[in-house]
């Protein structure tokens, strides 16, 4: 986005916000984190009716584990508030919720010369409607009247919460660009022509956790109608996914990625050398991870039965030399 546009292009959109402890702490064979921990009340975000946005993403890659993608969370703010009074007072019934779709895709991606992202095929898509949360009521303590206040007594306009996209174990390359489309009243794929929360419904940002990566932290992928939003003015065109620049600042999507549970095939081979130990050598696999090998070995065991003949010689001259010993000890006492 561009630097001497982005107040008046996304004035009252980016609300910058207390994000709480954050840090990295992946959950379970996560491979790719931007959603902070612990979870914050909001987020600074994007919201596709103020900024004319169809689709909203970034350029990723996993880190190493499973590629067998379980869930995928995204981090949505929600500004909507069920009924606003005269004086733009907020009151919402606890609870209370609406209805909307969210279309989550995938998209192959190479890159140039000089290292740029290219966008490739859509590689996958899928919608799911979720019960969204208006925002809480309006606290007359904040600063701002308009605004709700959480337990630790910070206040926000917008109410953070994540969405799920249960993707069933679906395998996914090491590098990938997503995208996060949904419609609004007169904006998205196929534009809704009435007014409704969805309008005040925004996608959260922040940057990587550091558990995978984002392959160009200053870089996303957008499609927004207005020219003005891009970097480039618009001259790499509108209503299109494409990169855009400039968003270091802020992040990409805050989005969580989640693999299956790694399968771990083990392996055990047990050689018995005549005469030698026994090397037992146990090799354990992890789909999308490391190999790991250990080896034990044992000591030959003592014979089960009778000494040979050469070892009930030896055992002979010992006790024979033991009884000399004891008779010159005698000699030795009557001296």
């Amino acid at each position: 986005m561009r630097t001497s546009t982005r107040l008046a292009a996304l004035a009252g959109v980016l609300a910058l916000a207390t994000l709480g402890v954050g840090g990295a702490h992946a959950a379970a064979n996560s491979i790719y984190e931007s959603i902070p921990s612990p979870q914050p009340s909001n987020l600074p975000s994007l919201g596709y009716q103020a900024t004319q946005t169809a689709e909203f993403g970034d350029d990723i890659s996993f880190a190493p584990g499973s590629r067998s993608l379980q869930t995928v969370n995204i981090f949505m703010s929600s500004w909507a508030c069920e009924n606003w009074a005269a004086d733009a007072v907020c009151t919402t019934a606890p609870g209370a919720t609406f209805s909307h779709p969210i279309t989550l895709s995938f998209y192959s991606v190479t890159h140039d010369a000089g290292g740029a992202p290219v966008l490739g095929a859509q590689t996958f898509t899928v919608t799911k409607a979720f019960d969204m949360p208006f925002r809480p009521s309006a606290d007359a303590t904040c600063a701002t009247a308009t605004q709700w206040k959480n337990a630790a007594g910070d206040c926000f306009n917008g109410f953070g919460f994540v969405i799920s996209f249960d993707l069933g174990g679906m395998t996914v390359p090491d590098e990938l660009v997503y995208g996060i489309a949904y419609n609004t009243n007169t904006w998205g794929a196929s534009p809704i022509g009435v007014n409704g929360p969805y309008e005040s419904l925004n996608v959260g940002l922040a940057p990587n956790q550091g558990v995978g990566i984002d392959v160009d932290p200053d870089l996303v992928f957008w499609n927004t109608n207005t020219a003005a939003n891009y970097t480039d003015g618009g001259a790499g065109g509108v209503d299109t996914f494409r990169a855009d620049t400039n968003w270091a600042s802020t992040g990409g999507p805050a989005a969580q990625f989640i693999a299956a549970a790694p399968v771990v095939t083990t392996t055990s081979t047990t050689i018995a050398a005549a005469g030698g130990p026994t090397t037992t050598t146990t090799t354990a696999v992890a789909s999308g991870g490391a190999t790991t090998t250990s080896v034990a070995s044992l000591a030959p065991d003592l014979p089960a039965t009778g000494m040979g003949g050469s070892g009930w010689l030896i055992a002979g001259i010992a006790v024979l030399v033991g009884f000399g010993l004891v008779l010159t000890a005698r000699r030795h006492e009557h001296r």
